[in-house]
């Protein structure tokens, strides 16, 4: 029963409140007081305990090594966090948060990705059918032949959600339109 506006609105807080959001902010983007903003941040850490210890961990982790990595061992280093200055060090305290999590999901997981589709499309002799053209965020934006979209985008889904093991699933939504504006949920 989860809308895509409600998914979207919950991911949005769910990151702010995940890399450091404070309840003034938090209060600020939802409409809720600033009373229960906080409540509501305390809440999320307590019911979600372990993303809290994560979070310290990391943290402690950046401050002892000067560096996080992601999940496939890219280092971001980050002399930010030992900062004299309390804003620095906060800065640097969401970049060692962030980097292991989105670094592993836009940095190297999307690149797997791009890698096996590239290799796909020469191997198969689609160049001339499908065209990788841009990546944003954990996006990959194709222009596709309009009678090969149906028989490959199956194909590029599964490459995308297969391009690593994790403990949870990887789900790709898979849109298609004439232009950006026009994308519609793509039915497979």
């Amino acid at each position: 029963k989860v809308t895509p506006d409600l998914r979207r609105a919950a991911k949005t807080l769910n990151f702010g409140v995940l890399y450091g959001m404070g309840s003034q902010s938090f209060a600020e983007s939802t409409g809720l007081s600033r009373a229960e903003a906080k409540k509501f941040i305390e809440e999320y850490f307590n019911y979600f305990s372990g993303i809290k210890n994560y979070l310290e961990k990391t943290k402690e982790f950046a401050r002892e090594h000067g560096y996080v990595e992601t999940m496939f061992g890219r280092r971001r280093y980050i002399p930010e966090i030992l900062s004299a200055n309390w804003r620095i060090k906060r800065e640097g305290e969401r970049m060692a948060v962030n980097h292991p999590i989105q670094g592993t999901a836009t940095g190297d997981i999307i690149k797997i990705a791009m890698v096996k589709i590239d290799k796909w499309i020469t191997e198969n002799k689609l160049q001339d059918k499908v065209k990788m053209l841009l990546q944003v965020h954990d996006e990959l934006v194709f222009e596709i032949k309009k009678d090969f979209v149906k028989k490959t985008t199956p194909i590029i889904k599964n490459l995308m959600e297969s391009a690593a093991r994790l403990k949870v699933p990887i789900v790709v939504e898979v849109k298609s339109g004439r232009s950006w504006g026009e994308q519609r949920a793509l039915v497979m």
